[in-house]
């Protein structure tokens, strides 16, 4: 998997800053760069969406992008 990251602005009630990451033209994953409201987390990467992985529970937020990344690029959010 080669992926793309593109950066987009969420529309949610706490979270606003986020990344959608693709393989080719097919959705990977959303994650989301959490707000102060997270307390300790804030600024952590958490994984907002995984298709394939709805109702499972996704990993704990990462420390930052590149993390997420290597996570992704792993194959741990396979399907």
């Amino acid at each position: 998997m080669i992926p793309r990251y593109e950066q987009v602005e969420l529309r949610t009630a706490r979270d606003h800053e986020g990344v959608v990451v693709f393989d080719g033209n097919v959705l990977v994953a959303v994650l989301a760069r959490l707000s102060a409201d997270h307390g300790d987390d804030a600024g952590r990467w958490s994984i907002e969406f995984l298709p394939g992985h709805e109702g499972e529970r996704l990993p704990d937020p990462f420390a930052d992008l590149p993390d997420a990344a290597r996570w992704i690029e792993g194959g741990a959010g396979e399907a």
